[in-house]
């Protein structure tokens, strides 16, 4: 009984709302929650709307979902904890405007640069130039994803389009499939051989596809596989990764949805600023669905994002090409999983 008033306690702490759920109710919430209108016993399916099946499949490790509150709606990440779920939601990041500021001012003096490298002769040094060029390929994709970070949190009014989802996802899997294997690594990708037409924003989909690819392989050494499928169950997408590398501790789990923040157990270089997990999340909230990540079979790390079917009978039916211009008219593939690929495969793309 002490501890559980121990834990209490350390809730009433925290700025931010959370609350515990044990057998679909809501135990205890913090004071932050009590200003939301949580209240104890209330069963939580009335917070979760869309995210009502997203939960009801949790089964452990991490997941992130929306909560549709009173007037608000709030990102929220789950924790489970023996026979209880902790609910810890999100606060408003200031950083974000600043950091998008930030790189708004790099962006033009980065692409005088490439612009600069595409006029060079590429035969005079062209292993040295596919290095120089690679760097550049990482610097300009983590302005764009400093940039968009903001964007995507705040503007809910980024346009969809009736689309044929299995074509566009099918397409970034064979395309990622050709690059993965210049890096010496098999990707099996597996996709429905039928037509579903939902309501999509293309550059959303693209780039957390696009990071859920360069986050496996990073993990994964040459000659290992990369398993990517994307599956359909009633009016729910499901679009999986799952590499076979070194997996997430578990005492990072509790805050790999978090924004920018990374523990020091896992700041080794290879990972980042954490900004492609919030586009990866920031697309499955924009299309009604949530992430989850998981192990399977104690193996490697799962990275699962989820969609909902939705329909709009007097919505534009856009073309399956992607042809938008998110990373300056540059080969998006080449840009997002820059940090994986060999630096080769930028000698002539620039």
């Amino acid at each position: 009984m002490e501890e559980n008033k121990d834990f209490n306690r350390i809730l009433d702490l925290m700025t931010q709302p959370v609350f515990c759920v044990r057998d679909g109710q809501i135990l205890y919430r913090n004071h932050a929650a009590k200003q939301l209108f949580i209240e104890p016993g209330l069963p939580v399916d009335e917070l979760l709307g869309d995210a009502t099946e997203d939960y009801g499949q949790f089964e452990g490790s991490a997941l992130y979902l929306n909560l549709t509150l009173p007037g608000i709606t709030l990102g929220a990440s789950v924790t489970r904890l023996e026979d209880m779920d902790i609910f810890v939601t999100e606060q408003p990041h200031s950083e974000l405007q600043a950091m998008s500021l930030a790189a708004t001012q790099l962006r033009q003096p980065l692409s005088d640069v490439l612009l600069i490298l595409n006029q060079a002769d590429v035969q005079a040094n062209p292993a040295y130039l596919g290095q120089l060029n690679r760097r550049l390929f990482q610097m300009q994709r983590l302005v764009f994803n400093m940039s968009d970070a903001a964007r995507y949190a705040t503007d809910s009014t980024l346009p969809k389009y009736s689309m044929n989802i299995c074509s566009v996802v099918e397409e970034l899997f064979k395309k990622v499939e050709l690059l993965a294997e210049r890096s010496g690594i098999t990707l099996i990708h597996s996709c429905p051989q039928e037509r579903i037409m939902t309501l999509l924003n293309v550059e959303k989909l693209e780039r957390a596809v696009y990071n859920m690819i360069s986050n496996a392989m990073k993990v994964t050494v040459a000659g290992g596989t990369i398993e990517a499928k994307f599956t359909c169950r009633q009016q729910r997408l499901y679009l999986s990764v799952r590499d076979y590398g070194r997996g997430i501790p578990h005492e990072v789990l509790g805050n790999i949805f978090t924004r920018y923040l990374r523990h020091p157990g896992i700041c080794n270089g290879d990972e980042g600023l954490g900004l492609g997990m919030s586009l990866i999340r920031s697309a499955a909230l924009e299309h009604g669905g949530a992430v989850w990540i998981d192990h399977p079979d104690g193996v490697g790390t799962r990275v699962t994002i989820s969609l909902a079917i939705r329909k709009n009978p007097d919505s534009m039916v856009r073309s399956d090409v992607l042809s938008w211009d998110y990373a300056g008219d540059y080969d998006h593939a080449l840009v997002e999983l820059s940090d994986s690929l060999p630096p080769e495969l930028y000698r002539k793309e620039i």
